[in-house]
């Protein structure tokens, strides 16, 4: 029997293997037929051998794409050989392609999910528990892989091996069923004392989590629920690779799902002790922003505006600069497009539309707070952070109210910027702190003085210039 069993597994390790693309669809399908017709054989209450099923998982765990040696290498290598030239560069020695032998296990699993579902399920919980039993039996490997391993293709290869890291995440895609039981398996692991271990679970519950637009989440809504608390890991590089994770959660169309990533966040961004965590989110929820104009519940994004006033000097000033990207593209662009159509001969009648708009909507808008938050920062003085008022310079004149150079991606017209500069002010003197409303005030007077003296000095300069050396001017 055993020797029986090692002649069937090598049968269907030959044929998944042996599969290529550029064989035809009937080859595919004699394939699925041949192999569902053997698991056929094993009734019900029969168990699947272990070896069979290692066959199926291997090649689903390879991934459905890998790496093949790049045929138009070898070309271009007797090419050279031939001719002698060496003029072009030679191609990648492998390129990536679809894997047949993926697309022909995962299309055996779907059909027979009723009868593999539970013996698969069986198979990846003793795994991860690294049940001895199963350990011995199977061939598939229990190790934790490295983060290159677990997002690249693998080598297509006959005699590859798998990890159960990689065929639990690939079963989302194929059949999410058989995950039931084993997400509840890996969720137990959250709290594992090994960092390595524990990592590894967060990687791989996020994944699955942020796939399929999130359905999982809701699926195994405790799982996701427990797998939230890893925000308050005690090692950082956990508690970053949650907020990448949580970042992609945000856009989900599953409401529920982007509320509580979003609640996560904010906490995170309050109380998290690492000053590279909250840079990072400092940065995607700025890029999440960027993106998607009413994405971020209004809490967490005045939160970020609260980073200006951060202790870190980094913190302060990556959160100016993004603050005042978003106010530009989805503030300033958004309620002065029509304005920028129309150019600097624009009529009146928009110019007032676009100054009604903004004075309307301003108690209920997420980003005509902005400019506050933005001129606050201008008031640390030198010896705290000597860069800062020069920072809100530059973002007034080159982001708030976009720029005025012709190669700029934020070039707005003049009358543009003028209306934009009517709803700044507006908007700082709606604002119950009066300081960044006076700070500005001052600048526009201290401008105008300068843009004055620099006018006539100017024009002296011309009348000594229309007058030889010698003679008086009167």
């Amino acid at each position: 029997e055993t020797e029986a069993l090692s002649v069937l597994a090598e049968l269907f390790r030959t044929i998944l293997q042996s599969v290529r693309t550029h064989h035809p669809h009937e080859v595919f399908e004699m394939t699925q037929k041949t192999i569902s017709g053997c698991l056929e054989e094993y009734g019900e209450g029969v168990l699947i051998p272990t070896a069979l099923l290692d066959e199926l998982l291997i090649c689903v765990g390879q991934g459905p794409i890998v790496l093949v040696t790049n045929p138009s290498k070898a070309a271009e290598v007797a090419k050279r050989q031939k001719s002698g030239k060496r003029t072009k560069t030679l191609p990648p020695h492998q390129v990536e392609q679809e894997n047949p032998s993926y697309i022909v296990a995962s299309a055996i699993i779907r059909k027979t999910v009723d009868r593999l579902s539970t013996p698969i399920a069986n198979l990846l919980n003793g795994l991860l528990n690294s049940d001895p039993r199963v350990v011995a039996e199977s061939s598939i490997l229990i190790t934790i892989p490295g983060e290159s391993k677990l997002n690249h293709p693998m080598q297509q290869d006959q005699s590859a091996v798998a990890n159960v890291w990689n065929i639990v995440y690939e079963f989302h895609r194929i059949a999410s069923s058989i995950l039931t039981t084993v997400i509840g398996t890996l969720v137990n692991y959250l709290t594992s004392p090994e960092l390595e271990q524990r990592s590894m679970v967060v990687r791989l519950l996020g994944r699955l989590f942020c796939g399929d637009d999130a359905k999982l989440a809701v699926q195994f809504r405790s799982c996701f629920r427990e797998w939230l608390r890893r925000t308050n890991d005690i090692d950082p590089t956990i508690r970053l690779t949650m907020v990448e994770y949580l970042l992609k959660l945000i856009s989900s169309s599953m409401t529920d799902v982007s509320a509580d990533a979003q609640h996560s966040l904010i906490k995170q961004l309050t109380e998290d002790s690492s000053h590279v965590v909250r840079l990072r989110l400092i940065h995607g929820l700025c890029d999440v922003a960027h993106g998607h104009r009413d994405i971020l519940r209004q809490d967490l994004w005045r939160l970020v505006g609260s980073r200006v006033s951060a202790k870190n000097k980094q913190e302060r000033k990556d959160a100016v600069t993004g603050l005042a990207q978003n106010y530009f593209t989805n503030y300033t662009a958004y309620h002065l497009s029509n304005v920028q159509v129309e150019g600097d001969d624009c009529s009146l009648d928009t110019v007032r539309k676009a100054l009604r708009t903004c004075a309307q909507h301003y108690s209920d808008d997420n980003y005509s707070w902005i400019p506050t938050k933005i001129f606050q920062a201008a008031s640390f003085g030198d010896t705290v952070d000597p860069d800062m008022r020069n920072r809100v310079f530059l973002v007034m004149d080159e982001i708030l109210l976009g720029s005025e150079l012709p190669n700029s991606s934020k070039r707005l017209s003049a009358t543009a910027r003028s209306v934009g500069l009517a709803i700044l002010v507006h908007s700082l003197k709606q604002e119950s702190v009066s300081t960044s409303y006076a700070w500005v005030g001052d600048l526009l007077k201290q401008r105008s003085r300068l843009q004055k003296a620099s006018r006539e000095y100017l024009e002296a300069r011309r009348n000594i210039k229309a007058h030889p050396q010698g003679t008086f001017l009167e």
